[in-house]
């Protein structure tokens, strides 16, 4: 479908969020410039398509909350996850610029391995993020369950350890 000024348009849901096509070939619809677009939900934040598990995107361009901060994929479950390059994470920001973390579904912050140095002092649990990248939850966010494993795991275990159980627990 083609509005009046030549942009393609995305089907739509019955509550309102564009939809992506059905097909891997000719993904994202064009505007009038011939540029393409990610679709949008109905608040106006840009969404990215997810197919056979796999996020896309549109070549050199993040998808963006209404306000203008970038916006992290997520998988079906709603983790987010770092979009990565050479295999170092991405931090994205906020409409200020102010650097940001991915969320799991549950609100942790997942802290890529390498923006934080971590120490004996300062307890983090090392698990992997839902696109497979090193992240630290720190002990703050955790609820008070986990916090005593949290001690315990970061000082007497080692960090091959964590990955595994960690996905059990935060997910």
């Amino acid at each position: 479908m083609v509005d009046e000024g030549g942009k393609q348009l995305y089907a739509r849901y019955w509550f309102g969020n564009e939809v992506y096509p059905q097909r891997d070939t000719f993904l994202f619809a064009r505007d009038e410039t011939n540029k393409e677009y990610y679709a949008r939900d109905t608040e106006g934040n840009e969404m990215y398509p997810c197919f056979s598990g796999q996020t896309r995107m549109i070549s050199g361009k993040l998808a963006k909350y209404r306000n203008g901060t970038q916006r992290y994929p997520a998988d079906i479950g709603g983790n987010e996850y770092y979009l990565s390059h050479e295999g170092r994470p991405y931090l994205l920001v906020t409409a200020a610029g102010t650097p940001y973390f991915a969320k799991n579904r549950r609100g942790y912050s997942l802290i890529p391995w390498n923006s934080v140095v971590i120490t004996d002092d300062t307890p983090y649990l090392c698990t992997r993020d839902a696109g497979g990248t090193v992240v630290y939850v720190h002990e703050t966010e955790l609820p008070e369950s986990f916090k005593t494993m949290c001690k315990c795991l970061c000082r007497c275990a080692s960090s091959s350890m964590c990955p595994a159980l960690l996905q059990m627990l935060l997910r």
